[in-house]
């Protein structure tokens, strides 16, 4: 049975997200992003965690986990240090990282984590291949049942408002098409001003002018009040404040952030 079962997994192997074979099995991960560190925890395999990156402050468990630095420099001795099975990479991280760890011969998987349906699918895919299958396997299915429920009806409407998602207002930095959040405006039915530009757009205050928007989200780590009060000063339009670390990290509590999204955008609906 072990040798058939063995032979089955080199047969189907693994994959990460570029395609690259992926060994299950891994007993010591580090995560290089805040959003990975969560689904980890809420899979219950944060006992295989012995590395994160910055800003990985949620849950609890997750400050008592060694920093090895920003996911876009982490500290390569560092991380070459905890001597680490897997590392887990966002696919938006710089490739010279992917080459120092290739040249350090440190095993890593690149995630990409773009979309709604991509969280579910990288909680399964963790899942299986950390040992926890049945956990991945169950995220991804409440996690499709519950935005179902959430977006039932929503998507219908004849009105639709034109949304502006900021992620940061110096420099000014939006939500584009392609995104999490793209998605999540539009299923919640309004309209992303900034759907034709791909990603995370940076923004000059020139073109901010012939761009019209309704409602303004504002998903931004504020330093202080002063710069709180500075940003929504600045926009002419309703502004409504959001949970950064609920609506910009596309991990478990990405849900919760749909439904302020959400929330929003009915408020604004409903006061018109």
């Amino acid at each position: 049975m072990v040798i058939f079962l063995l032979t089955l997994a080199l047969a189907n192997p693994f994959t990460d997200d570029i395609g690259d074979v992926i060994a299950p099995g891994a007993r010591k991960i580090i995560s290089l992003s805040p959003a990975l560190t969560e689904i980890i925890f809420k899979l219950d395999l944060d006992s295989k965690l012995i590395g994160v990156s910055d800003f990985s402050d949620y849950p609890v468990g997750a400050k008592q986990k060694t920093s090895v630095g920003p996911y876009t420099k982490p500290h390569l001795e560092k991380i070459a240090s905890l001597n680490p099975d897997l590392v887990l990479l966002p696919i938006e991280g710089p490739d010279e990282i992917k080459d120092q760890l290739k040249r350090l011969n440190i095993p890593f998987a690149t995630i990409k984590m773009e979309t709604l349906d991509d969280v579910g699918r990288t909680a399964l895919n963790l899942g299986k291949w950390l040992g926890k299958a049945e956990a991945g396997s169950r995220f991804q299915k409440n996690w499709n049942e519950e935005l179902g429920k959430l977006f039932q009806n929503t998507t219908n409407s004849m009105s639709k408002p034109s949304v502006i998602i900021e992620i940061q207002n110096s420099p000014l930095i939006v939500a584009g098409g392609k995104t999490f959040l793209d998605e999540i405006v539009n299923k919640c039915g309004g309209n992303n001003v900034f759907e034709k530009q791909t990603g995370y757009p940076k923004i000059s205050q020139e073109f901010l002018t012939i761009k019209k928007a309704d409602l303004v989200l504002l998903a931004d780590h504020f330093e202080t009040d002063s710069e709180k009060r500075k940003a929504i000063s600045s926009w002419s339009m309703k502004v409504k404040e959001l949970d950064p670390d609920l609506v910009a990290r596309p991990g478990p509590r990405l849900l919760n952030g749909a439904r302020e999204i959400c929330s929003a955008i009915r408020d604004f609906k409903n006061a018109k």
